[in-house]
C-alpha cells in the first residue's frame, strides 16, 4: 500500500506547494522578476539533468525524480508566463463586443509565445528520454499540458468561477478574454476526460502484478490527473479555490495613485474599513496623500489603522501601496470616492 499512498501524497503536496510558490513569486514587485527568472532557468537546467539522468532508471525512486523533473520544467513555464516574460504579441484587453473567431484569434495571440514554449519544453523532455524505459517526466508534462489547454478553453468559453485573482496585476488584461457564462458544453467533456485518465492510470497502478516502478509512476500521474479533474470542478462549484493557497497571495502588491485631496474623515473611515477586512485580507497598507489643508501618512498593519501629519512631498505624488489578498478594484474605487468628496 505504501507504493500507492506515498506517491499520491507526494503528488498532492507538490501540486499544492508549487502552485502556491509560483503565485507568491509572480505576485512580488516586478523589479524582482529578473532574479526570479534567472533562478527559474537554473531550475529548468536541473530539470533537464534530472530527466536525462533518470531516463533508464525504472525504479520507484527514478519515477519520483522524473516526476519532480517534469514539475520543475512546468514551473518554469508557469513563471515565465505569469511574470509576463512569455505571453504573446497581443497584450491589450479584449475589445468590448468582440465575438466568435476574431475573439478567439485575439485570445490565441495573447498566449501564443507561451504555447510555443510549452511545445518546445514538451519536445525537449521527450528528446531527453527518447527510447528509454522511464517516461514519467514527459508524461508529467503531457498531463499538465492537457489540463492547462482544457482549462484555458473552458475559461474562454465561460465558467462560473473564473478565479481571475490568480492573475497578477500586470496580467489582468487576460481576464477580459474569459467568457461570461456560468458553464459551457466543453466543461462536462473535460471533466469526463480528466476523470477517465485518472481512473485508467490508477487502475494500472493497482493492477495485480504491477511492478513497483509501474505502481509508483501510474500513482503519481493518476493523482495529477485527478487533481486536474478537481481544478475543472472548482470552475463551477461554489468553493473558494483561492483559500487553498492563501499564503501564495501574500506577496501580491497592489498600488494606485491618487488625484485631488482626500476628505480627512472619509479617509479615516476608509482605513477602518480596510482594517476590518472590507476589501479582502490586507496584510499591510501604506500611503501618503493630501488631506484637507495638509498632507498625511497613513498605515494599516496588524488590523490597526494609523494616520499622521507629514510635510508635503516635493514631487506632489500621492500613492497607496498594499500587500495581501486585496480586492484592488473596490479599494481603488473607494480611494477615488474619498478624494472626490
Amino acid at each position: 500500500m505504501a507504493e500507492h499512498l506515498l506517491p499520491a501524497a507526494l503528488a498532492l503536496f507538490l501540486w499544492w506547494f508549487t502552485t502556491g510558490a509560483i503565485l507568491y513569486l509572480d505576485g512580488m514587485r516586478r523589479e524582482t522578476f529578473r532574479v526570479t527568472l534567472v533562478a527559474a532557468t537554473a531550475v529548468l537546467a536541473l530539470s533537464a539533468w534530472s530527466l536525462h539522468a533518470t531516463a533508464r532508471d525504472a525504479t520507484p525512486a527514478g519515477a519520483v525524480l522524473a516526476f519532480c523533473g517534469g514539475l520543475l520544467a512546468w514551473g518554469w513555464l508557469e513563471l515565465t508566463f505569469l511574470t509576463g516574460f512569455l505571453t504573446g504579441p497581443e497584450r491589450r484587453p479584449c475589445p468590448a463586443g468582440l465575438r466568435g473567431w476574431p475573439r478567439f484569434r485575439r485570445a490565441t495571440l495573447a498566449l501564443l509565445h507561451h504555447e510555443v514554449a510549452i511545445l518546445l519544453v514538451a519536445a525537449g523532455s521527450a528528446a531527453l528520454t527518447w527510447d528509454a524505459p522511464n517516461q514519467v517526466g514527459p508524461a508529467t508534462v503531457a498531463v499538465l499540458w492537457g489540463m492547462r489547454v482544457s482549462a484555458k478553453l473552458n475559461l474562454f468559453l465561460g465558467v462560473r468561477n473564473r478565479n481571475a485573482e490568480f492573475l497578477p496585476d500586470h496580467m489582468r488584461y487576460l481576464g477580459s478574454y474569459f467568457g461570461a457564462a456560468s458553464s459551457n458544453a466543453l466543461l462536462p467533456v473535460s471533466l469526463i476526460a480528466a476523470t477517465a485518465t485518472a481512473t485508467l492510470l490508477l487502475a494500472q497502478a493497482f493492477a495485480p502484478g504491477a511492478d513497483p516502478f509501474r505502481a509508483t509512476a501510474c500513482t503519481l500521474l493518476g493523482t495529477l490527473a485527478a487533481l486536474g479533474a478537481l481544478e475543472h470542478l472548482l470552475m463551477v462549484v461554489p468553493l473558494p479555490a483561492t483559500a487553498l493557497w492563501g499564503w501564495g497571495f501574500r506577496s501580491r502588491a497592489w498600488s494606485t495613485e491618487l488625484e485631488g485631496s482626500c476628505d480627512p474623515s472619509g479617509l479615516e473611515r476608509l482605513l477602518q474599513a480596510v482594517a476590518h477586512g472590507s476589501f479582502g485580507r490586507v496584510d499591510r497598507l501604506q500611503g501618503e496623500a493630501r488631506a484637507g489643508n495638509g498632507w498625511v501618512r497613513f498605515d494599516v498593519a496588524g488590523g490597526r489603522p494609523s494616520l499622521a501629519a507629514m510635510a508635503p512631498r516635493d514631487d506632489g505624488a500621492q500613492r497607496v501601496f498594499a500587500v495581501g489578498r486585496v480586492d484592488g478594484a473596490r479599494l481603488r474605487a473607494a480611494f477615488e470616492a474619498c478624494t472626490a468628496a
